[in-house]
């Protein structure tokens, strides 16, 4: 929005109902008032004797006003489509502009109240319109607040500046002529079973020899360009990054998925850590931070493809980890998570001069697997992680977003949506449990967890994301 408006002057629209709901409508009207706006409304400019449909034909066509905010419940959607009463002709002088006017912005359809089934009444002329809602109790300050900031012409969104060309566009088409015959038979149909997972075994052995003979060695530590040097090293991972990605995205139906995808990963571990004693620490630590991204990735594609059982099986079952060469050492997924963040954050805001939160963060950001999985379904399984792992494991220290400064609203989506039953059930898996009960406990735990110990970076604001942030405890299951 271009034009600021100092002193908004508004005429609000809506159908006389029930006395509890007319008070809702002067509520709303009042506290649009406290908050500087000029509200035009019956019940205070309309006076006895006044002729009612003069009055409101002068509101609605008045140049004075700024914006009619139309205040949509079943009775109002009813008399508009009927155009019946007040409402009604007000909808015929609003349905002439709005249909005449495809990018009017005067006319501000609002979802005021749902009807007895919760569905949202809109009258025919405004379906295609954009609107806002202000029937959601969760949402209801966000989108208020959306509003005011419109009524006065503030930019609701702040168009970002232009960023670079990804560098993948560029970049041609690579065809493995090792992987490439095995993914074919990994997503046949016609082959069998154990021809299949014998495939997908051999392509997950072909990646670990990528992952071990990939060199990420930084010729000269005290080199003046070593940051470039690490930094390009880095970006070499993503063409291993992309083939497992990949052909993982075929092998996704096997039943032996996540045992091969937990196998695999424990050996590119156990591979990369055989290096250490021969290879420096950046080499160790950029091809560890590759494996954190592969983890998530794979969580990210189990959950968009609704595999909540292979997800659960992921997270739950014990690795072992194999360093030096020693005797294998049970423990969780956390084995897959790089504690090299500080490191890479101060070699990226050097090299670049600038001060990410976190630098690991905006490298997968800009190296994203697009279209398969957006870089916002990442970070949801990042923060994914986070929450399953404090909620169902008792540890010294839980999975820590990295990726959580750019969090979006996938993860916000899913914990309102656990507000109903039916969809909680669906996703019981990841809870490993069916208990409702159990899993507002576990819901309580992870909050506890994040408030206790505040998973953030130093000069940030926000911290690691939970479900209880967004959704009250009794919410939970409260709905069909």
């Amino acid at each position: 929005m271009k034009n600021k408006i100092d002193s908004p002057k508004i005429f609000v629209s809506y159908a006389w109902g029930t006395e509890s709901y007319q008070q809702k409508v002067v509520d709303f009207c009042k506290r649009l008032v406290g908050d500087g706006i000029d509200v035009i409304l019956d019940k205070w400019n309309l006076d006895l004797g006044n002729d009612t449909n003069d009055y409101m034909e002068k509101c609605v066509s008045d140049e004075s006003i700024h914006f009619v905010l139309l205040l949509l419940d079943k009775t109002y959607s009813e008399k508009a489509n009927q155009r019946r009463g007040g409402v009604g002709k007000e909808t015929q002088i609003i349905s002439e502009e709005v249909y005449n006017k495809v990018s009017q912005t005067k006319y501000i359809p609002i979802i005021f109240e749902l009807d007895e089934n919760g569905d949202k009444c809109i009258p025919f002329y405004l379906k295609s319109r954009l609107f806002i809602d202000l029937s959601d109790e969760a949402n209801y300050e966000k989108q208020y607040q959306y509003l005011v900031r419109k009524l006065y012409g503030r930019e609701i969104i702040i168009k970002p500046e232009l960023g670079t060309m990804p560098k993948w566009v560029d970049e041609p088409e690579k065809v493995d002529t090792v992987l490439l015959p095995l993914k074919k038979v990994v997503d046949s149909d016609t082959v069998s079973f154990a021809k299949r997972e014998k495939s997908f075994l051999q392509g997950l052995n072909e990646i670990i020899k990528d992952i071990s003979s990939f060199d990420a060695v930084i010729a000269n530590s005290s080199s003046d360009d070593y940051s470039g040097v690490y930094l390009k090293r880095f970006d070499e991972t993503k063409p291993i990054r992309d083939k497992f990605l990949d052909f993982i995205e075929a092998g996704i139906s096997l039943e032996s998925f996540t045992e091969d995808i937990s196998s695999f990963l424990e050996n590119a571990y156990t591979a990369i850590n055989d290096t250490r004693l021969n290879k420096p620490h950046a080499h160790t630590e950029i091809l560890l931070f590759l494996i954190q991204e592969m983890f998530i990735y794979v969580v990210a594609m189990l959950f968009k493809n609704r595999c909540y059982t292979q997800i659960d099986e992921l997270i739950s079952r014990t690795y072992f980890k194999t360093e030096f060469g020693n005797t294998p050492r049970a423990t969780t997924f956390n084995m897959f998570y790089c504690t090299g963040c500080d490191n890479m954050k101060s070699i990226l805001n050097e090299y670049e001069n600038k001060n990410f939160v976190s630098a690991i963060a905006e490298l997968w950001k800009r190296r994203e697997y697009a279209p398969s999985i957006s870089f916002h379904e990442f970070v949801f399984a990042d923060e994914l992680l986070f929450n399953l792992d404090a909620m169902r494991f008792k540890k010294d220290y839980y999975w820590f977003p990295l990726s959580y400064p750019y969090r979006n609203n996938l993860f916000a989506i899913f914990a309102i949506k656990l507000k109903s039953k039916k969809q909680l059930l669906l996703a019981k898996d990841l809870f490993g449990t069916s208990d409702i009960q159990e899993i507002k406990n576990q819901i309580t735990k992870a909050q506890e967890v994040a408030q206790k110990d505040r998973y953030s970076f130093e000069r940030s604001f926000e911290s690691a994301n939970t479900i209880a942030r967004h959704i009250k405890i009794e919410e939970i299951g409260s709905l069909p």
